[in-house]
């Protein structure tokens, strides 16, 4: 059905700004993020019984992968309690088992600690030491489930 009404045009054209800006110097902040990602990849790497499933040089802004063993959603939890905001799965698996990670044919203990780390042009080298930092307190605290 059609509705009636007034359209947002102060929300359109804000979101219209909002793009502009954010596509200003597009390349540079895509390199900034690949290198912020790498940098994550090292760091994290360091961590026993994290495996890292993004393929190297794949998309700048994110980055998967799994602590063996340990559910995602205790990770997720736990982080998110230390002001770490991280993702469980692939972005579109909506609270459902992720067909995305379903497709890449992981074992039970793999898929099962699946977690997405994405970076935006803000994130700095701080946003990453505090991730691995609470993901190496995680995996040195807590027991793997899976």
């Amino acid at each position: 059905p059609i509705w009636a009404g007034t359209e947002a045009t102060a929300q359109i054209a804000g979101f219209a700004r909002a793009v502009e800006l954010r596509r200003e110097n597009l390349e540079e902040k895509l390199l900034c993020m690949a290198k912020i990602r790498d940098y994550a990849a090292e760091r994290l790497s360091a961590i026993p019984d994290l495996k890292i499933l993004s393929a190297p040089g794949g998309a700048p802004h994110i980055l998967s992968i799994s602590l063996v063993g340990w559910p995602s959603q205790n990770i997720v939890n736990d982080l998110g309690s230390q002001g770490v905001c991280i993702s469980a799965g692939s972005a579109c698996h909506q609270g459902k088992p992720s067909h995305v990670i379903a497709a890449l044919k992981l074992s039970k203990k793999v898929s099962g600690g699946v977690i997405r780390l994405s970076f935006g042009p803000e994130t700095d080298k701080g946003d990453i030491d505090a991730c691995a930092d609470a993901l190496r307190r995680h995996h040195d605290t807590r027991m793997p489930m899976l």
